[in-house]
C-alpha cells in the first residue's frame, strides 16, 4: 500500500477540479492506474490528529477491496481554534498494487471545519458527493441529539455508522442512538460497529443449543454472568454487555425488570444478569459469558471464555452430561473489515432493532 499524497485546496469552490487535476497527474505515470468509486463515506473525526491518523489507516485498508470517495471532517487543531480562519481542505489518494500489476486508487477529501461552518460545510459536502452512489456517514464523536453536524449528516446519508465501544456512559448514549435509529427507519438505517463485533459471540453462544438435549435446559436459565472490557469492578455495564444481554432477552422472550440486573420470563421466573468489567480485556470486547440453568434438581452451566490466542472455549458442566469442550476461532475484524462488510452487504438488521429497542429504556446504576 503506497503512502497517500496530500494536496491543499486553495480555492474551496474547485475541490472537484482539484481532484481531476490530481488524477491527471497520477495518470501521467508509466504504471497503469485504476480509479474506482462505489460509494461515498463521510467521516466525522473526534479530533484532528490521533483520530485522523487512525481513520486514514482504516480507509486505506478498506479501499483495497471496496474503493470509494471519503470525505473526512475534522475539528480545527488547538492552534487554530478561536481564530477567524475559515474552512480548509486537502485532497489525497489511497493506492494499492493490484496482483495483475499497476495500482487501484481511491480518493479522500479532508475538511477542517470551524464552529461557524454549519451550512457552508453541508453545502461543500453535498457538492463533492459522487451522485447516484450510496452515502455512508461514520460518526466517531459523542452522540448528542442536538449536534448540528450529526443532524446534517443524517439528512445526507443512507446509513449512519457509530461505534458503541467508545461510549464511556452507554446508557444515555444508547438512548440517543435509539432515538436517531427510530427516526431513520423511515428513510435510512443505523449500524453500530460494537454490535457487529459481537456476531461471533452470538454464534458461539447459539451453538450451545444445537444439541436438542441441551436446548431444553434454557427453560431453567436463572443467572447470566458477563465479563467485558472496562474498569475492573463489579456492576459495570459496557455497551457490549448491554447488547449481549439485550440479544439474549429478545431471543428468549425476557421482559425487563425494575433494574437492568433483573429480567422476567413469561411464566414469572426471574433471571439475574451480573455484569463485570476487566481492565485486562480490550474495550468493546467480551471476555466471558456464563449461563447457569437449574432443572430436575440439577444445575447446568454453559461457559464461553475468550482465550489469549483469539479463540473462545465453549464448555458445559452438568451432572448427567460431560460434552467435550470446543474451541472456536474468533475472527479478527478491525474497523476496516467491519466497514467493508457494511458497504458490501448492508441491509436492515431486525435483530439489532429489537435489541436496541429493549436496552434503550434501561436505567443503569
Amino acid at each position: 500500500m503506497d503512502a497517500p499524497s496530500r494536496i491543499r485546496v486553495t480555492d474551496l469552490s474547485r475541490i472537484e477540479q482539484q481532484l481531476a487535476e490530481m488524477w491527471r497527474d497520477v495518470f501521467t505515470k508509466d504504471e497503469s492506474i485504476v480509479r474506482a468509486t462505489k460509494f461515498n463515506l463521510i467521516v466525522a473525526c473526534a479530533d484532528s490528529e490521533t483520530d485522523l491518523l487512525s481513520v486514514g489507516q482504516s480507509l486505506a485498508r478498506l479501499c483495497e477491496t471496496e474503493p470509494g470517495r471519503a470525505l473526512v471532517v475534522v475539528p480545527p487543531p488547538v492552534s487554530r481554534r478561536g481564530g477567524s480562519v475559515g474552512i480548509e481542505a486537502w485532497v489525497s489518494t489511497h493506492c494499492h498494487r493490484l496482483p495483475s500489476g499497476g495500482h487501484a486508487c481511491s480518493e479522500q477529501v479532508t475538511i477542517e471545519e470551524t464552529p461557524e461552518s454549519g451550512e457552508a460545510l453541508e453545502s461543500m459536502i453535498r457538492s463533492i458527493l459522487v451522485q447516484d452512489l450510496p452515502v455512508y456517514s461514520w460518526w466517531r464523536r459523542r452522540i448528542d441529539q442536538d449536534a448540528p453536524l450529526l443532524a446534517r449528516l443524517r439528512g445526507l446519508s443512507d446509513c449512519l455508522i457509530v461505534d458503541g465501544a467508545s461510549f464511556d456512559d452507554p446508557a444515555p448514549q444508547l438512548a440517543r442512538l435509539h432515538r436517531l435509529e427510530t427516526d431513520r427507519r423511515r428513510n435510512g438505517s443505523t449500524v453500530d460497529l460494537a454490535w457487529l463485533r459481537l456476531e461471533p459471540w452470538r454464534e458461539a453462544v447459539a451453538s450451545f443449543f444445537d444439541v436438542p438435549s441441551l436446548r431444553g435446559r434454557l427453560e431453567g436459565l436463572t443467572k447470566v454472568e458477563i465479563v467485558s472490557g472496562g474498569p475492573a469492578s463489579r456492576g459495570v455495564w459496557s455497551t457490549a454487555a448491554l447488547y449481549l444481554t439485550g440479544w439474549l432477552a429478545t431471543r428468549l422472550g425476557w421482559s425487563a425488570g425494575a433494574r437492568p440486573t433483573i429480567w422476567h420470563l413469561e411464566d414469572g421466573g426471574e433471571i439475574r444478569v451480573l455484569p463485570n468489567g476487566s481492565s485486562s480485556i480490550a474495550a468493546g470486547t467480551i471476555g466471558s459469558l456464563k449461563l447457569s440453568c437449574t432443572g430436575n434438581g440439577m444445575t447446568t452451566v454453559f461457559s464461553a471464555e475468550r482465550l489469549e490466542d483469539d479463540y473462545v472455549r465453549l464448555s458445559v458442566e452438568a451432572e448427567d452430561a460431560c460434552p467435550v469442550p470446543q474451541r472456536l476461532r474468533l475472527p479478527h475484524r478491525d474497523d476496516s473489515r467491519l466497514l467493508c462488510g457494511v458497504v458490501q452487504l448492508h441491509s436492515v438488521d431486525p435483530v439489532f432493532d429489537e435489541t436496541l429497542d429493549l436496552i434503550a429504556g434501561l436505567t443503569l446504576g
